[in-house]
């Protein structure tokens, strides 16, 4: 028989194998599920701000100036072109246009475009088209007033509910 070492002793377990396990799973579904309410609750937050602020929306409204007239009596005319004169002399390409809300603030400027004439040598038509565009519209009453002024200040403008202005305006003068 063979003796054996006073050193040697039988294997034991090592210190961490005797110790319980930790389950690490709960706690990281623990913080998951804390991160994803915390930004759901973030999340309705910003939109119930959003909602509540009352964003003016913006838009781009569109419109023409239609001078009904004969040539050299209102009108002039050069090819398909054409432009006011005398009692319309204010009423030609890059002439501003306004938009003005029902307190009388102005709120959007443009300018007028090249004037299109349709008709003969007799009688007609001269169309300017003019664009105001990124207009921010405050308020969310269809029946809110807003005015559309083109040219000289003393012909005053012509005032259209948020439903009519947003659908496209169109404004003449002559007979």
């Amino acid at each position: 028989m063979n003796p054996q070492p006073t050193h040697w002793a039988p294997p034991q377990p090592l210190a961490s194998s005797t110790a319980p396990k930790t389950r690490r799973w709960p706690k990281i579904l623990a913080f998951t599920g804390t991160a994803l309410a915390g930004a759901a609750l973030a999340t309705g937050v910003a939109l119930t701000y959003n909602q509540w602020s009352s964003q003016p929306e913006k838009v781009a409204i569109t419109g023409t100036m239609v001078l009904t007239a004969t040539p050299g009596s209102g009108v002039t005319i050069s090819g398909s072109t054409c432009e006011g004169i005398g009692g319309y002399s204010d009423i030609t390409q890059g002439r501003e246009v306004a938009l003005r809300d029902a307190t009388g603030k102005l709120i959007a400027v443009t300018t007028l475009g090249n004037g299109g004439w349709q008709g003969n040598f007799l009688a007609g038509t001269c169309t300017f088209y003019f664009r105001f565009d990124d207009v921010e519209l405050e308020g969310d009453d269809p029946g809110d007033l807003f005015t559309v002024q083109i040219g000289n200040p003393n012909r005053g403008g012509v005032t259209y509910p948020r439903e009519r202005l947003l659908q496209g305006v169109s404004l003449s003068l002559g007979s």
